[in-house]
């Protein structure tokens, strides 16, 4: 009777998953590739940059905005160091004696009251504050894009009218199996997070790409009630934002408005920043998006619990086998639609072992995500 009841309990589960998995392909699938249109009308943007520690990155990311397509007088650039121990702030006075014609700003934290925990929100408001344009856009200090990042952008504004845009990031590098692996899993979160946008039901953005209007911003409280952990300056501001303007928050699908970042080095990185990720679940107002993470684990979890149950009984063996071919089966149709996008292919020889990797990550970084604290840009921080 147990075992008959585990084996319904993993098969409702797997149910669960391939509609969750073609519920993500489908909406991904039918946000179309957004396509420009040349109009008269030219947003103006503040682009904010919180940095710390970014001396190797901070002078060749300013370089790809400085040379953007759009013209220069239609944005300004606002760096926020946070307490940096480089060099980073002499890098960018450098840039500003350089270009003297950009508008580019540096505001040092250190001018401003301390924070305990959330240091970059703390950052981008700063930044914020000091912005003069009617258009917010958040990046990071390590990302690069190309010269019609920006002029994208303005024409989807135009075109489609939203209060808050989230644009899909990519690595800029993919050559070990480890970069290949967390490449595969990013690019599927960014494609999910885009996939639940178009339903309008927004989960998951990235805030090193994201665009809103700065009265937005402030009409739904900034970072109020949300600013208890470190993390969430993207989600949690846009699930704030959804609350007022359910229809206005939109996904920019084109491959200029990608933004490229650095894969992590190693496995402590990546554990630290996953960890960081999912430090914000327990904090989601929507209750399902809470249920949706659940049953995500709890499926994962049935593969490893029939796996070591096959070890007693042969029929589990079986029941392992399908969970397996379920699993690799709809994430293979799923990313075979998300890689043609971001145009690498190439990784989808990948999604073998990646699914493999993927239930031992989501078991482990489930639970260890949501207890204690980490570190991050050098802080320990929760």
């Amino acid at each position: 009777m147990i075992i008959k009841i585990v084996i319904y309990a993993t098969q409702a589960l797997a149910l669960f998953y391939v509609f969750l998995m073609v519920y993500f392909k489908n909406g991904w699938v039918r946000l179309r590739t957004y396509i420009p249109t040349e109009h008269s009308i030219e947003p103006k943007f503040s682009i904010i940059i919180p940095a710390r520690n970014e001396e190797k990155n901070i002078g060749f990311c300013l370089l790809r905005l400085i040379n953007q397509s759009y013209a220069s007088n239609l944005f300004e650039l606002i760096i926020v160091d946070d307490y940096s121990e480089d060099k980073t702030a002499e890098t960018v006075k450098q840039i500003i004696k350089e270009f003297p014609h950009i508008s580019i700003s540096l505001l040092a934290m250190s001018d401003y009251p301390k924070v305990k925990n959330s240091f970059k929100k703390a950052a981008l408001k700063v930044g914020i504050d000091a912005a003069k344009n009617e258009w917010i856009i958040t990046t990071d200090a390590d990302c690069l894009r190309n010269e019609k990042w920006l002029q994208t952008i303005a024409f989807f504004i135009t075109d489609e009218n939203p209060v808050f845009i989230s644009a899909p990031l990519s690595f800029y590098s993919n050559k070990s199996f480890f970069q290949r692996i967390q490449s595969l899993e990013f690019l599927g979160l960014i494609a999910i997070g885009a996939a639940c946008i178009q339903r309008k039901h927004p989960i998951l953005c990235n805030g090193a790409n994201l665009v809103y209007k700065k009265e937005v911003f402030y009409e739904v409280g900034a970072y109020e009630n949300i600013d208890g952990i470190a993390s969430g300056d993207d989600e949690l501001l846009m699930h704030k934002i959804h609350e007022k303007y359910p229809h206005e928050i939109l996904f920019l699908k084109h491959p200029d408005a990608i933004v490229y970042t650095a894969a992590c080095d190693h496995l402590s990185q990546f554990i630290q920043q996953r960890k960081r990720w999912v430090s914000k679940s327990t904090t989601y107002k929507n209750k399902w998006i809470t249920i949706i993470l659940i049953l995500n684990y709890l499926y994962n979890l049935s593969i490893l619990a029939c796996l070591i149950l096959a070890f007693y009984k042969f029929q589990f063996v079986l029941v392992t086998m399908w969970l397996l071919v379920v699993k690799i089966s709809v994430e293979y149709d799923f990313y075979r639609e998300v890689l043609k996008f971001f145009k690498q292919r190439a990784l989808i020889k990948w999604v073998i072992p990646a699914s493999f990797l993927h239930i031992v990550y989501v078991l482990f970084i489930g639970i260890y995500g949501n207890f204690g604290k980490y570190k991050w840009k050098g802080r320990i921080v929760k």
